[in-house]
């Protein structure tokens, strides 16, 4: 299957973290393996996005600071200085807290790092 394609920016502003579980995974074909362990989990394609390289950066940088608390504020920072270093920022959207601990677990299992669920007026850190 081909790999999953990064977001184009074309001057849209990214959706609300609320509902999604965030992370790093640190090249491509690591997130090759991160993407067919989630689908094989139960988690769709169409579930996830994927930010990388300049695009990625810029998507990022129109809605930092626009955040509701530290750990949006956090991932953001976290999310560009992986971008700047070539890697991925992967978002798997979730329906409740124990889909984010499932996503997080089946992303760490293939190199997926740094997770975290942003929830109803909650932060959770995964892995």
């Amino acid at each position: 299957m081909s790999r999953l394609q990064p977001m184009r920016d074309n001057g849209q502003t990214l959706p609300g973290l609320r509902g999604m579980v965030i992370g790093i995974v640190d090249t491509g074909d690591k997130l090759d393996d991160v993407v067919t362990n989630l689908e094989s989990g139960g988690f769709s394609r169409e579930s996830m996005v994927c930010l990388h390289g300049d695009d990625g950066i810029s998507l990022v940088k129109r809605v930092d600071g626009n955040f509701f608390g530290d750990s949006e504020d956090g991932i953001g920072k976290t999310s560009i200085a992986a971008m700047q270093q070539g890697k991925y920022a992967l978002g798997v959207k979730v329906a409740n807290g124990d889909e984010a601990r499932k996503a997080s677990t089946l992303a760490g299992e293939k190199g997926g790092h740094g997770f975290i669920h942003f929830g109803l007026f909650v932060s959770t850190q995964f892995n």
